[in-house]
């Protein structure tokens, strides 16, 4: 017959398996909940940004077709100036301006004519040599050449707001403060369209007047390393100023 004392030590054993099991269990349970409630929370911010970016291409919109952010023709301080002479020392003010059929030419100078090809969120086609042949890239991949087309990019509201504040509105700042021109950019690109050398189907939207379209490019960097890029093609028509 097993003594008592055998008996115990058989005993306190399996209940120190039984506790280890019980732990690893535990930890096991947290570590999956912590990595669903990092997987949601990631999903909750890039739908954040996301939802930045879009309100940054509808502003991009308003800013090529000239009006403020109530949808009618911007007039204000903070409005792109329409007049005047077009160069790089004159961007901070709004001199550049998306172009008339009669700037087209004007306009795609200025852009050529600096180092990035972009003034105040207007550029020139952003393009890599590939092949042989230049072709549009994901130039937010190129982390030194973003850096400085960040400095030249244009923000949510700053020439939409007319004779208020560039700034993110209140309201849109605590909606979303992803706006912010410390996590937001766009950039619109002048891209010359040949409407003589297009196919059937690139006929239907061709320009009205003038042989350019834009694309646009928003950018919006959120918080835990999100970061969300939009583009959208808009089909450029002059009108009388």
């Amino acid at each position: 017959m097993r003594s008592w004392k055998k008996q115990t030590g058989i005993s306190l054993f399996i209940v120190m398996v039984i506790v280890l099991l019980t732990a690893i269990v535990v930890a096991m349970g947290f570590k999956s909940s912590l990595f669903n409630e990092t997987v949601t929370g990631n999903t909750a911010e890039y739908q954040r940004t996301y939802e930045a970016a879009q309100a940054l291409v509808g502003d991009a919109e308003l800013d090529i077709m000239r009006q403020s952010a109530t949808g009618k023709t911007c007039a204000g301080t903070h409005c792109r100036t329409f007049l005047g002479p077009i160069n790089d020392a004159d961007a901070p003010d709004g001199t550049i301006y998306f172009p008339m059929a009669d700037q087209l030419s004007e306009v795609q100078a200025a852009l050529h004519g600096t180092e990035t090809g972009c003034i105040a969120g207007i550029c020139k086609p952003l393009l890599k040599l590939k092949d042989g042949q230049y072709q549009p890239y994901a130039f937010w991949d190129d982390a030194a050449l973003l850096a400085k087309l960040k400095k030249r990019a244009a923000h949510y509201g700053q020439y939409t707001y007319g004779a208020t504040s560039p700034a993110v509105s209140a309201s849109d700042a605590k909606a979303n403060p992803r706006l912010s021109s410390n996590n937001s950019w766009y950039w619109v690109e002048v891209l010359p369209y040949a409407t003589a050398t297009a196919v059937f189907g690139g006929t239907a939207l061709a320009p009205t007047d003038m042989d350019a379209v834009y694309r646009i490019t928003a950018l919006v960097q959120g918080q835990r390393n999100t970061q969300t890029v939009i583009q959208k093609i808009v089909v450029g028509k002059s009108s009388a100023r």
